[in-house]
């Protein structure tokens, strides 16, 4: 091992990927990884999401990111909706009130409250760090950062 040195990988959410663990076997325990978002499973929206999600057919299982897929989705869509109302297509017009409408969002939505400061970012930050035990991605946090 590295010349010596025995110490926990650390990454992305680029590393935190099954295939990874897979690869790397007994190797990655104690691994960590950290993603935005919280894990699908904490979010009190998850079991009507999750329910919808499994009707709807899908081959692959929900990810994470599914969640947050989903409300940016329902925003992008809102707004849009209301953007259109009335007009005769997609003008520079109906762009800028998509833009407009994107930025006043303010919803509830699966993966909790939904609404976006100045520069389009969301204003609440959620982030989780994973540890690889027993051969297995496992949350060892999430933080909200309001």
């Amino acid at each position: 091992a590295g010349g010596g040195v025995a110490a926990p990988v650390m990454g992305g959410d680029g590393l935190k990927d099954d295939k990874y663990v897979a690869s790397a076997g007994a190797a990655s325990e104690g691994d960590l990884a950290s993603t935005v978002g919280a894990p699908l499973a904490s979010l009190p929206a998850a079991q009507a999401f999750t329910a919808a999600y499994a009707r709807a057919g899908f081959a692959e299982p929900p990810s994470d990111f599914g969640a947050y897929a989903y409300d940016a989705a329902q925003v992008l869509i809102a707004a849009a909706a209301r953007a259109l109302r009335g007009a005769g297509g997609v003008t520079a017009r109906v762009r800028a009130d998509t833009v407009a409408a994107v930025q006043a969002t303010d919803i509830t939505g699966v993966t909790g409250r939904v609404t976006f400061d100045a520069f389009g970012d969301t204003r609440t930050k959620v982030l989780t760090v994973y540890r690889v035990s027993d051969g297995a991605w496992r949350a060892v946090r999430t933080e909200t950062i309001s």
